[in-house]
């Protein structure tokens, strides 16, 4: 598969809200064979996703503005 580039502002992105949280879709699977996503998480205090697990992705986190406990 050859590189490309996609640029996406998150402006511009696909955006929905899950329990309080705003994901926008900065870089969807089905744009790079399936090897990557990448969203911008708005996430306000003492909110966030539930416990979870991915049993075939890492995950990472890139915090921009404030804290964020992962222990829960």
């Amino acid at each position: 598969m050859p590189l490309t580039a996609l640029v996406r502002h998150p402006a511009d992105a696909p955006t929905f809200v899950v329990t309080g949280v705003s994901y926008s879709l900065l870089l969807r699977g089905d744009e790079c064979d399936g090897r990557l996503s990448a969203a911008l998480l708005t996430v306000p205090p003492d909110m966030g996703p539930p416990a979870h697990i991915h049993d075939h992705e890492d995950q990472y986190y890139f915090v921009v503005q404030g804290e964020i406990d992962l222990a829960g």
